[in-house]
């Protein structure tokens, strides 16, 4: 059962209706842009433990409370659906809590202090951006997952070269994070060190090449883990 309008409401102020999810802050409601009358609202108020014996994070004990504002948190349409996947087993009620807690203070002290929230979200917009981006270099780098046998060493090394700058344009776009700067530059670090080992010794590209994969592959799967980003199957 949704809940009462006037706790969606609140749930929605209370948030600035913006998504709590942190790695998403998608602003969910907007003008529509050919009707001036109508409105979108991708948001809605989510239940962090569920009604339903089926539901995720449903609590027997808890049920008096299930429809109170204390047991909602603002999510995006997409964000809602996540939590709910798998009986919600991947988001505990504690990290849905925090979620929230997170994002009301931060909303409230941006109140406070009379400042808007759009340059926080453009800079999360603009990292996450930046994440994809380069998550999806990396998959279009066939050097990092074709078999040996279909590559040229020398056209690997050029592709490998080709991906680390590629990699650092990324990097000039981050604002303010320092663990995507981080991965980012794990994975620059891993081309650079090939392309070190490649000038003295060619025999020595396969063997670099591997571990060059393993290292992006770790990296990747943390940029898909800590931004939300897609990856390719070949990285998975």
């Amino acid at each position: 059962m949704a809940f009462p309008q006037h706790i969606a409401e609140k749930l929605a102020y209370n948030s600035a209706y913006i998504c709590n999810y942190p790695q998403c802050n998608t602003l969910t409601v907007g003008p529509t842009v050919s009707t001036k009358q109508l409105f979108k609202k991708i948001g809605e108020a989510a239940h962090m433990e569920g009604e339903k014996q089926t539901s995720a994070r449903h609590n027997p004990a808890n049920q008096a409370m299930v429809q109170d504002i204390s047991n909602g948190i603002w999510l995006c349409a997409n964000c809602h659906k996540m939590i709910d996947k798998n009986n919600g087993d991947d988001f505990t009620l504690t990290e849905l809590k925090k979620w929230k807690a997170e994002h009301e203070a931060l909303i409230g002290d941006l109140l406070k202090m009379h400042k808007s929230p759009l340059p926080l979200i453009r800079r999360n917009s603009l990292n996450q951006k930046a994440a994809q981006n380069a998550v999806d270099l990396v998959a279009n780098c066939g050097a990092l997952y074709r078999d040996r046998m279909l590559e040229d060493p020398l056209l690997v090394i050029k592709s490998i070269e080709t991906l680390r700058k590629a990699l650092g344009a990324e990097l000039k776009k981050i604002r303010d994070d320092k663990q995507l700067r981080s991965h980012i530059q794990e994975m620059q670090s891993a081309c650079r060190e090939l392309m070190n080992l490649s000038s003295t010794d060619m025999n020595i590209v396969w063997p670099s090449l591997e571990v060059v994969r393993f290292k992006i592959r770790k990296t990747v799967n943390c940029l898909a883990a800590d931004f939300g980003c897609q990856i390719s199957p070949h990285f998975i």
